[in-house]
């Protein structure tokens, strides 16, 4: 049987992160809700503003989710697709931090369940 594979490559990943998926994840790991909590509540309804020499601008709503550069980013990002390969057994998954490049051998049965899959949880 003859194989063509696709490469998947998650660009911008950690404005993709669902915070109601992660929250999901950490608690099939135990994680408790008061923890849960702090980290819904660092990826979600987060606003900036800038301030030069004393001139500060309007408050601004900030679309990402996982702030790129926190300590906490990587972790959160790993633990989301941490499953990934149990998600999709038949995918190869190579990640780092908010890099992953997944290989998915073509089967016409079952490419596009396999790109749905991906397409729910990311």
């Amino acid at each position: 049987m003859l194989y063509s594979y696709t490469a998947l490559i998650y660009l911008q990943a950690f404005d993709l992160l669902r915070p109601e998926l992660l929250v999901e994840r950490l608690r099939e790991l135990g994680v408790t809700n008061t923890l849960i909590r702090v980290i819904y509540s660092f990826l979600t309804d987060r606003s900036y503003c800038v301030d030069i020499e004393g001139s500060i601008s309007t408050l601004k709503n900030l679309p990402i989710r996982c702030v790129q550069g926190s300590v906490l980013g990587p972790i959160l990002f790993s633990i989301y697709l941490g499953d990934l390969k149990n998600i999709i057994p038949e995918a190869f998954v190579l990640s780092y931090a908010d890099d992953s490049y997944v290989a998915i051998g073509y089967n016409p049965d079952n490419i596009q369940n396999t790109l749905r899959t991906l397409e729910s949880i990311c």
